[in-house]
């Protein structure tokens, strides 16, 4: 089955090259990954994954404070989520 990965983070990777390692053996495992930057962080990096890959995609909220449910649930259930799930045996 198709699996949904959320990760929440407030900046950059530590060990881009380790982090992608990580995305390339989740591409082959029917694993969406849906990265949510929260803030003002510097999120370059994710966002190049998210443009790399597939199974990857990324979000920007400035405060989950301010951002309400029906929002966050529209960032995080995009088209891109769908045709990854459409194409999974």
């Amino acid at each position: 089955l198709p699996t949904y990965v959320i990760f929440i983070t407030d900046g950059a990777s530590d060990d881009p090259s380790r982090d992608e390692q990580w995305l390339k053996t989740m591409e082959t495992q029917n694993i969406y990954v849906q990265f949510v930057g929260i803030g003002n962080g510097s999120y370059r990096w994710i966002e190049q994954m998210g443009d790399k890959y597939d199974h990857v995609g990324f979000v920007s909220v400035k405060s989950l404070e301010t951002t309400s449910d029906e929002q966050l649930y529209e960032a995080l259930l995009t088209d891109e989520l769908a045709d990854f799930i459409r194409k999974q045996p």
